[in-house]
């Protein structure tokens, strides 16, 4: 399919879902119909959150640095870097692990994946698509945020839909490893934070406090 023809049926599929994830795609070929759909809200991203910044500059100029940031050159380089990280680098990652997670409660837990991992990573791709289409009104204030809150409940239907159809499940049983798989990567974060928190505190002197000095006393006294 050419470029305008997986750009036409990913617009498509976010408002369609159920007569476009019917076909399946080789891993590959889903990252590579997902990166040519995100062409398009990535210029929109840039060129929004650009002019976002150019319009609250006024905001920051008693901060020296962010004055020379916001509503400058280095600012658009700024936020075209952080779009590429976002759009072409961590979301691909986030299909990787979240295919890999959706693949092994269905198939291995639940028991109710009947295909393989590529059909599992072009469900998740396809579920990304609506908030990715709508992402560049993240930087607009308020309607940012209600966009990305309504889009992203569609995401979780188009995901549902996507992983029904790929996997050729009830759309009850793929809402059903969705909801779990949430819980299991709540819990490894849960996990790595504490253990995180845990390996911190073990560098963390014992004796470490705020120190104050008080004229009656004379000397420092720590508190805990």
């Amino acid at each position: 399919m050419s470029f305008l023809g997986d750009i036409k049926k990913g617009v498509d599929s976010v408002f369609h879902p159920d007569r476009n994830t019917k076909t399946g795609m080789s891993m590959g070929r889903a990252l590579s119909f997902y990166y040519e759909f995100s062409i398009l809200p990535f210029i929109a991203f840039v060129i929004v959150a650009s002019l976002m910044l150019y319009l609250n500059a006024a905001v920051f100029n008693t901060v020296p640095f962010l004055s020379m940031l916001y509503g400058s050159t280095l600012g658009v380089v700024a936020v075209a870097i952080a779009a590429v990280l976002l759009f072409w680098i961590l979301v691909p990652i986030g299909f990787l692990i979240n295919a890999a997670i959706y693949q092994v409660v269905g198939k291995y837990f639940l028991k109710v994946w009947k295909g393989d991992y590529s059909k599992t990573f072009m469900a998740t791709m396809f579920g990304s698509l609506p908030i990715i289409l709508f992402y560049w009104l993240m930087p607009v204030p308020i309607l940012g945020a209600i966009a990305i809150a309504v889009f992203a409940i569609w995401s979780f239907v188009v995901l549902i839909i996507a992983l029904s159809n790929a996997q050729k499940v009830s759309r009850l049983q793929s809402v059903g490893v969705v909801l779990i798989s949430a819980a299991v990567i709540f819990i490894i974060v849960f996990i790595f934070a504490a253990m995180g928190y845990a390996s911190l505190s073990t560098f963390m002197p014992s004796g470490f406090g705020v120190y104050n000095v008080t004229p009656a006393a004379g000397h420092m006294i720590p508190y805990p």
